[in-house]
Order: C-alpha cells, then sequence, then structure tokens
C-alpha cells in the first residue's frame, strides 16, 4: 500500500539522524543520532554535511562536515572513528558541543567504550512492527543498544563495543 514502502540498510553502514523538526531555522542540530547497523567483517565511511539550510552561503564555504569511519572486524568487534569538524559553519552549524546517541543494532553487546573509558548503555529489544531509522525505541532488526554522550566538535573520537 501507499503506506508502506521498503527500507534498504547497508550491513555495516552508520547513518546519521536528528530529531524531527518543523523549521530549519529553529532546530536543535546539537542532538544527533547515529544508528549503526552490525555486520561482521564491513568497513563504512559517512559524511555529515551542515550547512544553514536556509542561505547559499555554502557555496563559498560556509558548512561543516564530520566524518565517521565504522569498522566491523569478524569477531564482532565494533569500531567508530569520528573526526573533528571541518569547514566553517554559520548559526545553526556554529555550537561547540555535540550531544550524541549511538543506536547500535546488534545481537549481543557486553561493552561499549567511548575513548577509551566504558560507559552505560540501554538495551531495547528487536520489535518488528517498528520502523527502522528511528532516533529512539525499538527496531525491528535487531535488539538496539544505546549510549548518549556529550563531546566538543572539535575533537576526534573513538567509540568501540563488543
Amino acid at each position: 500500500s501507499i503506506k508502506q514502502m521498503p527500507v534498504f540498510i547497508k550491513k555495516g553502514s552508520t547513518t546519521v539522524l536528528s530529531p524531527a523538526h518543523d523549521h530549519l531555522d529553529s532546530s536543535d542540530w546539537e542532538n544527533i543520532v547515529l544508528d549503526i547497523f552490525s555486520a561482521k567483517g564491513t568497513k563504512d565511511t559517512t559524511v555529515h554535511y551542515e550547512d544553514d539550510g536556509l542561505t547559499e552561503d555554502y557555496k563559498s564555504g560556509e558548512y561543516r562536515i564530520t566524518t565517521y569511519k565504522t569498522v566491523w572486524d569478524e569477531n564482532g568487534k565494533m569500531t567508530l572513528k569520528a573526526s573533528s569538524v571541518t569547514g566553517n559553519g554559520k548559526n545553526p552549524c556554529s555550537f561547540e558541543n555535540r550531544n550524541i546517541t549511538l543506536r547500535i543494532h546488534a545481537e549481543k553487546l557486553t561493552t561499549v567504550k567511548v575513548n577509551g573509558e566504558k560507559v552505560d548503555f540501554t538495551v531495547i529489544e528487536k520489535d518488528e512492527t517498528k520502523y527502522p531509522f528511528a532516533v529512539d525505541g525499538a527496531s525491528p532488526d535487531s535488539r538496539v543498544y544505546t549510549v548518549t554522550f556529550t563531546l566538543p566538535v572539535a575533537e576526534n573520537y573513538t567509540v568501540t563495543a563488543e
């Protein structure tokens, strides 16, 4: 039906999401969600591009980019390396810290670390009635392990999960 549409997600991919916004100019872009889909033996690079969403200032270099590299080894360990922000973006991109929620889709994880430090996470059980690409809640493909943290956009960071 028109209310259903297939969504194809590449194994091992990382997608960048944000909470729903009514208007670009009134949105809180400091909060993002990285939806990370597990697949042993895969590599993925995702580029997160940001500009003001309202003008053509991006043509004169007013934008910012963050690169996320995700690797899943053959044993199911995930390593996510995020670059510091590059570029020069005006509002709403001018914040110094970012609140990041990771939603790691995997069958079983026991440890999550951010920059080598163990962090607490929440497990949300699989629910086949839910939609993928959500900023919260269950997913139809697997359990979702969630962790939220705040880091400066000017710093690289690494997350591991196994």
